[in-house]
């Protein structure tokens, strides 16, 4: 008797487990579909004035092969990001086959985009990336309450923001890279919380933290619950925990941002002008 009710529990687990994976699927694809449909109705025309800081930065590495970004405003991981979206969508495009070379991906903003293929595939992708945080959420939402149903309820709250849904499809930009790194980095961290080795505790994070740097400069206050979790643990790995995660924190933004070393002149007079830039705020959107 009591092992047919333990099997009986595990079927009723295991059949819960299955439907709440499905029902994420299910608020997935649903997020998938606007952004979609959104992207294709306004292809070929830029909507954001600040897409070109990044896709022309992007464009030129693909269409020069020279990594140095010349531009620090931003940091380099989204510009990155951004030109290998462009290599897939010169792929997705058919480039080869229609005998273009990288360079010639064509005008990547305003007025419209040269090659629309291109840039429409480069911003389905960054699309379908958005969803990653939608993932890392109901992760974190179902640990956090210990409800399983919190696997696709936590999603489907953060689909219905229209601030996001704007964010992900409007344009490329540094806040959705920011995003899906900060959300990975928490989901993370909540994942090993009780976990003390130093790959949990130091080397991961650290990485996670110098690419969250990598993609807002101010995004590296994600390392504060990696801190929080080596104070909570074990007193005689405080130091070597802390030094270590400082250092991969370094590694990481140097892996994400280069030439911020080998190119430091550039990178720290344009590093001071959007500390600037932060500490004033944009004229005229105080409010925001």
């Amino acid at each position: 008797m009591v092992t047919e009710l333990q099997d009986g529990e595990s079927r009723t687990s295991a059949g819960l487990k299955r439907t709440v994976w499905l029902a994420l699927l299910a608020v997935l694809c649903l997020a998938a579909v606007p952004r979609v449909r959104l992207i294709r109705e306004h292809s070929p025309y830029p909507l954001h004035e600040d897409e070109a800081l990044i896709t022309r930065r992007a464009a030129r590495i693909l269409m020069t092969g020279d990594l140095n970004p010349h531009f620090f405003k931003y940091p380099s991981l989204p510009i990155y990001a951004t030109s290998l979206g462009l290599g897939a969508g010169y792929l997705w495009d058919g480039g080869q086959a229609k005998g273009m070379e990288p360079r010639d991906v064509g005008r990547t903003s305003q007025p419209y985009y040269e090659r629309e293929g291109v840039m429409l595939a480069t911003r389905m992708i960054f699309a379908m990336l958005s969803l990653l945080p939608l993932l890392w959420i109901g992760r974190m939402g179902a640990r956090a309450f210990k409800e399983p149903c919190m696997l696709f309820l936590a999603p489907l709250i953060l689909s219905l923001s229209s601030r996001y849904l704007m964010q992900s499809w409007t344009y490329i930009n540094v806040d959705l890279v920011g995003s899906i790194v900060c959300t990975g980095a928490l989901a993370y961290c909540m994942a090993t919380w009780k976990k003390e080795s130093l790959l949990h505790r130091a080397l991961i994070p650290g990485l996670l933290t110098g690419m969250a740097v990598g993609s807002k400069y101010y995004l590296g206050l994600v390392g504060l619950p990696f801190a929080i979790a080596i104070f909570l643990g074990a007193r005689a790995n405080w130091i070597k925990h802390s030094l270590i995660i400082a250092l991969f924190t370094a590694a990481g933004f140097l892996l994400s941002t280069p030439y911020s070393l080998l190119d430091r002149g550039h990178f720290v007079e344009q590093l001071v002008f959007e500390m600037n830039h932060y500490s004033e705020g944009h004229q005229g959107a105080e409010e925001e």
